[in-house]
């Protein structure tokens, strides 16, 4: 008898419709953690090809090298504020200039240990010029990229 009526289908209609939007929902990408890190400054083998270099080394961490940095002098610095939310990760360069004269193409090495081996989604950004780089970073042993900045 129940089952027969219109009532019945509209709240089978709307309980089905609330099961389904529960499950739809997007998982939470959990807290957000931000790093500071200071790079270590190299002229050596410096190229004036702006780009970001990537390597995965054995132990899990990841090195992540900024070549062709203009504008910084050998007492200057090269720093990265990184933000991981979730599978998303936003790193933001910022340069000192430093009181000595600007070398031309300065590398920047820097160690991030706190990836684990997941996918992420990486958006670098130079804060003084604007350039960037987009790029999707798999954390396994052996992985390499290069990426130049636009």
């Amino acid at each position: 008898m129940i089952f027969e009526t219109i009532e019945f289908y509209v709240i089978a209609a709307m309980v089905a419709a609330a099961i389904v939007a529960y499950f739809s929902r997007p998982a939470t990408k959990g807290p957000v953690r931000q790093f500071l890190l200071a790079g270590e400054l190299s002229s050596e083998a410096a190229g004036t090809e702006r780009s970001i270099e990537i390597n995965c080394l054995d132990d899990g961490r990841v090195e992540l090298t900024r070549h062709g940095v203009t504008g910084v002098g050998p007492d200057g610095a090269v720093s990265l504020a990184v933000t991981v939310k979730g599978f998303d990760v936003t790193i933001i360069e910022r340069t000192v200039a430093g009181q000595w004269a600007p070398l031309d193409g300065v590398d920047a090495r820097f160690v991030l240990d706190f990836l684990g081996p997941e996918w992420y989604h990486v958006n670098y950004k130079n804060e003084d010029t604007g350039q960037m780089a987009v790029l999707t970073l798999h954390v396994r042993p052996g992985i390499h990229i290069v990426k130049p900045l636009q």
